[in-house]
């Protein structure tokens, strides 16, 4: 048995380690625990990933850029498709 994969997570801008995972924990198991440690410390942290040590490939990571922070974005229930800037008349389609 043989330790093959490294979990580690950004928290303060400072990258650690966390975890140690043997070459036979599944593929779920991993990504379950990415996963948990996102759901349960993302105010604390940037980013949380699994790595294969042996080939560098991130086996499973989240980050901040994964969930968005909808309260900025713009209310779509008025946008109206048929609205829009036409490139060859140089003008919008559709006074809205």
């Amino acid at each position: 048995m043989a330790t093959k994969y490294s979990a580690q997570w950004s928290k303060g801008g400072n990258t650690e380690g966390i975890a140690l995972f043997s070459d036979k924990v599944p593929h779920d198991v991993l990504v379950d625990f990415v996963d948990s440690v996102w759901a349960n410390c993302a105010d604390d942290i940037s980013y949380v990933n699994v790595i294969d040590m042996d080939t560098g490939e991130v086996i499973h990571d989240r980050d901040s850029w994964d969930e968005p922070d909808t309260e900025d974005w713009p209310d779509m229930s008025q946008y109206n498709e048929d609205c829009g800037f036409d490139p060859y008349m140089g003008c919008y389609t559709d006074d809205c």
